[in-house]
């Protein structure tokens, strides 16, 4: 077996998608076509917190910022939280582009976080130093190349004429939006889904957005 295919067996998204389902909140899809899911994610520091995941095995969400189906599907679930939470969402995502790369935070499948969020990121990331440069989510493939990157919006009410914020990766670091999330919400110390999962912020994203 190669490496690939021993990796797609370890995913817990691929396995998800294999219909091999331990969790009755964070492995049962909210919402799933052929295509794609939305789960709630672990680690759900606050409530309404989903991840929209391809069935291909594949390490970023770059190839799919500029297909009508993913589109489709996101507006889908974007529109499912607004309704339940009364909210716009921010979105973003770490992209990694290998296998075990810090930047993917431990999970070697593609996803996108959709998070009904009305607190602003831009002021903690620009504190960062770092280099944002605006762009539109369907210029995201072009502008990264075989980069890793991370990209960020808010106040997003469907995917259509998205614009947001790109940072081409120099140094990785891992869980980097979960951090200002975190901090944000007063609880930096517990901003890793690893350690800390926020089961009933879990448990209650699911019921609100499955009934």
């Amino acid at each position: 077996m190669n490496e690939k295919l021993e990796k797609m067996e370890e995913c817990r998204f691929c396995r998800v998608f294999a219909y091999e389902r331990e969790s009755e909140t964070v492995d049962n899809p909210i919402l799933e076509n052929d295509d794609f899911m939305a789960l709630v994610s672990k680690g759900a520091i606050v409530k309404g917190w989903v991840l929209v995941i391809p069935r291909k095995h594949i390490y970023s969400m770059r190839k799919f910022y500029c297909d009508d189906a993913f589109i489709h599907f996101t507006n889908n679930i974007i529109s499912i939280i607004k309704e339940k939470y009364q909210k716009d969402c921010i979105i973003f995502e770490h992209g990694a582009n290998c296998c075990d790369s810090l930047t993917s935070c431990g999970t070697n499948h593609a996803h996108l976080h959709v998070v009904a969020y009305d607190k602003s990121l831009l002021g903690d990331m620009k504190k960062d130093g770092l280099e944002w440069r605006q762009c539109d989510l369907n210029e995201i493939e072009k502008l990264v190349g075989e980069n890793e990157y991370w990209f960020y919006a808010e106040k997003v009410g469907s995917l259509q004429n998205v614009r947001g914020y790109l940072h081409i990766i120099k140094q990785p670091e891992s869980q980097y939006f979960r951090k200002l999330i975190a901090n944000k919400e007063g609880c930096i110390e517990k901003f890793s889904y690893k350690e800390f999962r926020f089961e009933e912020n879990e448990r209650l994203t699911y019921e609100t957005l499955t009934r």
